[in-house]
């Protein structure tokens, strides 16, 4: 026959207070409180740290793809004007004005030479680089702060949901005139329109990389506050625990005589 299981009843507060020392109390309640909100604390710091961390290395990974833009030579200018007794100076200034007048052409030819695989290569890391940016974007929704209502458009946040943005319109993760388009940057535009947009990619690329930085130092500092914080309290309940051993001490000194 198997033996019965008593129940156990919880204890009150209470009783469980009377069965410690007021000293022992005080390190149960007051210093373990504190300690288990300030180390909640110090992981959801490390959680933002560490999303921040992996934004700035996905943004310096997407920079050095950009990079991969490549600068056509234009030439030589034909120097024979004057060797072949031309003296002109107008001559010489419409010669000059032809060659020199016309835009820098530049080509994404990085891309073929500079990453290994070429073309596909390119896309196998910007397709990894997108999902990282949509799951960092997805960690930093849940910790961006709104104002008024309304996300900081200056937030980190903010600035990798603009880059995701130009990488989903280019479609550079997906196909070679994407990548090209991305890589390029209408740099080699020569029309207005064109030219008013031209490095526009670079500009929320530099946006998101100074917003990741900002955000770097602000969580930096709320450790260091949060340390400091850490410290002071210790220090107040080792002050609180001395001032009750002194009053139980003069106590016993009074109940003695």
């Amino acid at each position: 026959m198997s033996t019965p299981i008593t129940p156990v009843t919880p204890t009150p507060a209470a009783d469980l207070s009377s069965a410690h020392t007021l000293q022992a109390f005080i390190e149960l309640v007051y210093v373990r409180t504190a300690n288990d909100t300030l180390v909640a604390q110090m992981a959801s710091l490390e959680n933002a740290l560490g999303t921040t961390k992996s934004a700035m290395d996905t943004l310096t990974q997407l920079q050095n793809l950009h990079n991969l833009i490549s600068v056509k030579a234009k030439g030589k200018f034909n120097s024979g004007f004057f060797s072949a007794g031309v003296t002109s100076p107008s001559v010489y200034s419409r010669a000059a004005s032809a060659f020199f007048g016309t835009p820098v052409s530049v080509t994404a030819s990085g891309i073929a030479t500079g990453i290994s695989g070429g073309f596909s290569g390119f896309q196998k890391q910007m397709a990894a680089l997108k999902t990282q940016l949509i799951s960092e974007i997805a960690a930093l929704s849940a910790t961006t702060p709104l104002i008024s209502g309304r996300v900081d458009s200056n937030s980190l946040y903010a600035q990798l949901r603009t880059v995701l943005a130009d990488i989903s319109t280019s479609h550079a993760a997906s196909t070679q005139a994407g990548a090209i388009n991305w890589v390029l940057d209408n740099y080699n535009a020569t029309a207005t329109a064109g030219v008013t947009s031209a490095g526009l990619i670079q500009q929320h690329l530099t946006n998101a990389i100074t917003a990741g930085q900002s955000l770097n130092t602000t969580q930096t500092e709320s450790v260091r506050n949060f340390l400091y914080l850490f410290e002071e309290y210790y220090k107040s309940a080792s002050a609180v625990l001395t001032a009750i051993t002194q009053i139980i001490q003069k106590m016993a000194d009074g109940i003695a005589r």
